[in-house]
């Protein structure tokens, strides 16, 4: 799809050229075109990528658009969808950590940086 080497992929999309894959196959439902489109719709891999662009970068959604060669306001649907697949993913890939883990997690930080107010009492 992009001709980018394994650096340039990395800067551009803040993941690996193999995760990305995994993230398409992952959202490819979500993210694909409706049936009923009167143009010929944007590659799904490309909406994704699209999504993924934007959210890692400071550009603006023209300049995005520009870059891929599509409107700004096809670079904000395809972020708005790609936002509400992930977010009703969510459970999938973020979990909270257990009372104990949390601890321990907040011992470990304030051990090793002492980080002021870092303390396992005020995780709970």
């Amino acid at each position: 799809m992009y001709e980018n080497n394994d650096d340039d992929w990395m800067n551009n999309f803040r993941m690996r050229r193999g995760t990305f894959e995994s993230v398409v196959e992952e959202f490819h439902d979500d993210m694909k075109p409706r049936e009923d489109s009167v143009r010929k719709p944007v590659d799904t891999s490309k909406r994704i990528a699209i999504a993924i662009f934007k959210l890692g970068s400071t550009a603006e959604y023209r300049t995005v658009g520009h870059l891929f060669g599509v409107s700004d306001s096809s670079v904000h649907n395809f972020v708005k969808r790609f936002c509400e697949a992930a977010s009703a993913k969510a459970s999938k890939f973020i979990c909270m950590p257990s009372s104990e883990e949390a601890e321990n997690i907040s011992r470990r930080i304030f051990e090793t940086h002492h980080f002021p107010q870092v303390t396992p009492n005020t995780l709970l």
